[in-house]
């Protein structure tokens, strides 16, 4: 082992001086560049893979509504048209062209 491959540590107790030799590997500043961005690139794709599936399930919701909407405003139309139906049939007897016809 060479001097870059161990830390020291050093613990003092009591006034007793213990030297701790641990083998530990030294991290570079190049391994913990890419680990730190490694880990944002991780965090990012989790949200964008998390964000994709609530943008699936908002357009189905979405889709729901249209559709929902659109019987609404069918519905509406034909209730338009059945009431100037009833509207041109009440002004007809009124007009008296009804009794005419009839007698």
């Amino acid at each position: 082992m060479n001097g870059t491959d161990y830390a020291v540590n050093v613990v003092v107790f009591e006034g007793v001086r213990i030297d701790i030799e641990k083998d530990v590997r030294m991290i570079g500043i190049r391994q913990k560049i890419i680990i730190g961005f490694g880990g944002l690139l991780a965090i990012i794709a989790v949200v964008g893979a998390l964000t994709m599936v609530q943008l699936g399930e908002l357009g189905k919701a979405i889709d729901i509504i249209l559709q929902e909407n659109y019987r609404s405003v069918v519905a509406c139309q034909d209730m338009k048209e059945s009431l100037e139906r009833i509207d041109s049939g009440i002004l007809y007897t009124l007009s008296g062209k009804a009794k005419r016809e009839i007698g």
